[in-house]
Order: C-alpha cells, then sequence, then structure tokens
C-alpha cells in the first residue's frame, strides 16, 4: 500500500482540490490588501495622504505600473482619492450615500420597482423600532426629541422638513444598536429619498407633513414608555403610511429612478 503523500514539513499534505485552479493574487491585488488594511484599520485615517508613488514602490518592491494599478483598484472601492497632477492619494471613506447610489443602480439594472424597495423597508425597520424601544439610553431620547423640536420648527420650509424627517428615520435605525441592519435600513432609505422629495416638498401636501411630525411623536411616547411590540406595530403603520402617500404619487409599478432630473435622451441635442 503507499504512503500517503508528505508537504515540505513532514505532514500530510492536503487532498488534491477537485474543480477550479487556485487562483494566484496578482502582484497589484496583493499591495491593494496591505494599504486596505490599514485603511480599515485606521492606521490610515479619513483624509490622510498616502506616501508618494515612488516611496510606495519602494516599501513594497514593485513596479510603477503594478503601483499604479493597486491604487486604482482603491479608487475604484472609493477608499482613495488620486489627485490627478499631484504627487500622492488622499484617503477617502467610502459614505452611505455612495453605497446606496451603487445599491440604487443595482435594483435599476434589475428593474425594481418602488413597490418592492418599500416592502423591504417594512419588513426591516419595525424589529429596529422594536431594539430601540427595549433598549434606549437617556441621550438617544435626547437625540429623538432634538429631531422632532426641529422638524417642527421646519413645517414651514418644505425641503428642510423632508431632510429632517429623514434624519429621524436614520435615528430609529442606527440608535437601535445593530448596525448591519442599520446599514441595510439607510441604504433603502437613500434610494427612495429622491421619490419621497416628490411628495414631501409639493406645497399640496403641508396636512401630510403635519401629520408625519404627529406620527414621530406618538412613536416617540411608545418608545419612552418602553411598549416595544406596540412601537413595531406603529412604526410598521407609519411606513405603510409613508408608502401609500408615495406610490399614489409615483405608482406601486415604478422602477427605481435615481436620475429622475435628468433630461431624456431625446430632449439632449449633441454638436454632429
Amino acid at each position: 500500500m503507499a504512503e500517503p503523500a508528505t508537504g515540505l514539513d513532514g505532514m500530510p499534505a492536503a487532498p488534491a482540490r477537485v474543480g477550479r485552479p487556485l487562483r494566484l493574487p496578482k502582484m497589484a491585488e496583493v499591495v491593494a490588501e496591505y494599504i486596505r488594511r490599514d485603511i480599515v484599520m485606521g492606521v490610515l485615517a479619513q483624509g490622510s495622504s498616502l506616501p508618494t508613488p515612488p516611496v510606495l514602490m519602494e516599501r513594497f518592491g514593485v513596479s510603477k505600473p503594478t503601483m499604479r494599478e493597486a491604487l486604482r483598484i482603491l479608487e475604484s472601492e472609493r477608499l482613495i482619492e488620486v489627485r490627478r497632477g499631484a504627487s500622492g492619494a488622499r484617503v477617502q471613506l467610502p459614505s452611505a450615500e455612495a453605497a446606496a447610489r451603487s445599491v440604487g443602480l443595482l435594483l435599476q439594472l434589475e428593474q425594481t420597482t418602488l413597490q418592492d424597495v418599500w416592502d423591504a423597508r417594512i419588513a426591516l425597520e419595525p424589529p429596529l423600532a422594536a431594539l430601540l424601544a427595549r433598549s434606549w439610553q437617556p441621550d438617544d431620547l435626547v437625540k429623538l426629541h432634538r429631531n422632532i423640536e426641529s422638524c417642527r420648527a421646519l413645517l414651514p420650509d418644505a425641503i428642510r422638513f423632508a431632510a429632517n424627517q429623514e434624519d429621524f428615520h436614520h435615528l430609529v435605525v442606527t440608535l437601535a444598536g445593530n448596525r448591519t441592519l442599520a446599514l441595510l435600513s439607510r441604504l433603502l432609505n437613500e434610494v427612495v429619498r429622491l421619490h419621497e422629495a416628490i411628495v414631501n416638498t409639493d406645497p399640496a401636501h403641508d396636512e401630510l407633513r403635519h401629520g408625519a411630525l404627529r406620527e414621530h411623536e406618538r412613536f416617540l411616547e411608545l418608545v419612552e414608555a418602553r411598549r416595544d411590540a406596540e412601537a413595531a406595530d406603529f412604526w410598521r403603520a407609519h411606513l405603510q403610511s409613508n408608502a401609500r402617500n408615495l406610490l399614489v404619487q409615483a405608482g406601486p409599478q415604478t422602477v427605481v429612478d435615481l436620475y429622475g432630473n435628468v433630461p431624456s435622451r431625446s430632449e439632449i441635442r449633441f454638436p454632429l
């Protein structure tokens, strides 16, 4: 009987993999991973400058094209900003708004409807509302009350009121404490922000703004009383009401549109 094959250390070698051959990363990917790790771990902070390309090339022992490709990888991930004509690159952390734009584009490509996005939001946020009601800290209530006071003062200003209303929704999902769910929820919120503005900023919908503020006040009362189940049910009903108001305007089968203000192709005339 043949003895099992051994590795360089004398231990039994791992069995051969069946399927695709192992792909070794390119050197540019390895360099990008080292820099990426320093950014994620906070060694390179937001706004800080990377060493110049010649310094990086010497540090990693790579050629100019390899270093350029590594920086391109990081730039495509929105982790750095390469300043053309300057001596180096600057760390620029990705924002939720930028991530939402990418998510929204994927939804557009999938012909996803507004109804579909709202259904996901309604499924995601009520459990966070319940979690907030169970676990809030005094500072959380201060932030929520401060937002409501700001919204009350901004009732005559439709545009700024709409922005503050979105901030309240953001507070609800972030103060609940689950970062993963909060980020997913925020991405959905950013995707529908443009569509919500159609309803919230229309002068004919003053009563909708007053009603939304009253609902936020009632929700906060339930949170303060730690009535988590009622808070979740109320927040679900609030989202459903918001969805109805929006979808009456846009239509439930309207595909998510991030570029509604961009002229159509037929309206653009390029010189021949």
